[in-house]
């Protein structure tokens, strides 16, 4: 477990952490922080560019790892950016892990170098990152939707499955309509909530063809759905 080189794990910080158990002779370097800025992020190049103590004590073994393992709420975009370089350039026997609660926010630039993993596929805790992305989604304009689709399904294609963005789109669509049968309840009468929901049940029925576009279908609820 854990050949790649750099994950993101998403969710489940204490259960990431148990699981996080290197196997043979490793490091194991963690930061713990509310906000990861550019010091702790120029301080992890400095730890990975330092000789792994494992190596050392077992005469130089070519199988001695270091896991360098980041937990954090928010990240500042210095600090991604500086990250990025570290994990274009690792220094051999390193591992990174980025743990946070939601990839929301993260540069795609950075996603493209991470493996993403969730904690919570099917469970409570996937279910809140959803809604925070639908909440998200339906308290935005037009432009900053557009921006949320190319990140949300830049995270999605970044996992493992190759059926990753339209299953997520599928579940985004699916917490999404439970979201706008909920104003409905409180405002019956609204017309503009009634085409809403007509509209995304029929594009979700889109999403289930084998040739549907995830991108262009979110594109088009985030130009259709009220604000």
């Amino acid at each position: 477990m854990w050949e790649h080189h750099a994950y993101l794990l998403v969710g489940g910080r204490k259960r990431w952490l148990e699981q996080l158990r290197p196997h043979g002779p490793a490091d194991r370097v963690y930061q713990e922080v509310e906000t990861y800025g550019i010091d702790e992020a120029r301080q992890l190049r400095r730890w990975q560019e330092q000789t792994i103590i494992a190596e050392t004590k077992e005469g130089g073994g070519g199988g001695s790892r270091r896991f360098l393992i980041v937990s954090f709420r928010h990240i500042t975009p210095e600090a991604q950016n500086a990250l990025l370089k570290t994990l274009e350039e690792p220094a051999r026997g390193n591992h990174f892990f980025l743990i946070t609660e939601s990839a929301y926010g993260l540069l795609p630039t950075l996603l493209s170098r991470l493996q993403v993993l969730s904690s919570a596929s099917g469970s409570r805790d996937g279910e809140l990152e959803l809604e925070q992305w639908a909440d998200k989604f339906l308290q935005s304009n037009y432009e900053a939707r557009l921006a949320l689709v190319t990140d949300f399904l830049a995270i999605a294609e970044a996992g493992p499955s190759s059926r990753g963005a339209k299953t997520a789109a599928l579940r985004l669509v699916n917490v999404l309509e439970v979201k706008l049968e909920g104003q409905l309840r409180r405002c019956p009468d609204d017309q503009k909530l009634v085409a809403a929901l007509t509209t995304l049940i029929t594009q979700r029925d889109y999403l289930h063809d084998q040739a549907a576009l995830p991108k262009l279908i979110l594109e088009h609820l985030a130009l259709i759905l009220p604000q």
